[in-house]
């Protein structure tokens, strides 16, 4: 975001919450609208900050100076809050597949594997799908791949790689 920007979203935002606070009665609710849109306000004024604090290796390794082993693989890596972000919505997946499988085929003994790739630009996405069933439910492996691969539009595999009590 340039400073035109973010200038322009400071002036709306101000312009909005001041018309909010007038169109809103006086008293305790004028104060809670008051106090929003004051949080709204520093929020816009706090994001150029994220932007600033995660160019400063960038910037020293431009400026010559030892960024502690920072390098151009480093600077591209992605943050912490993306990977708890990426670990958090494979493990929200995972429960859900777990949940399906559970409820379609009665199977609640079932290990998933979700496999994420990245792109060359960053994005994430899911590139395959592993699910190991109970040798009892093999004769449902093809009826549960199918589903979930018409249901995520992944590869899906199930009961491929190891099925469960037959090692």
């Amino acid at each position: 975001m340039n400073l035109g920007q973010w200038l322009f979203t400071f002036v709306l935002t101000a312009v909005a919450g001041a018309l909010a606070v007038m169109l809103t009665p006086d008293g305790a609710l004028q104060r809670y609208v008051r106090f929003a849109a004051g949080l709204i306000a520093a929020a816009v004024l706090i994001v150029p900050l994220g932007g600033l604090i995660s160019s400063v290796p960038r910037l020293a390794g431009a400026l010559g100076a030892d960024s502690g082993g920072t390098d151009a693989a480093q600077a591209q890596s992605p943050s912490l809050a993306d990977k708890w972000v990426l670990e958090q919505s494979v493990s929200e997946l995972t429960a859900k597949i777990k949940t399906l499988i559970a409820a379609r085929y009665g199977i609640n003994d079932c290990d998933v594997h979700i496999n994420v790739d990245e792109d060359n630009s960053g994005q994430y996405t899911v590139g395959s799908i592993e699910v190991d069933i109970p040798a009892g439910a093999a004769p449902q492996a093809a009826a549960i791949e199918q589903y979930l691969t018409g249901l995520l539009g992944c590869d899906v595999n199930v009961g491929r790689r190891r099925i469960i009590g037959t090692q």
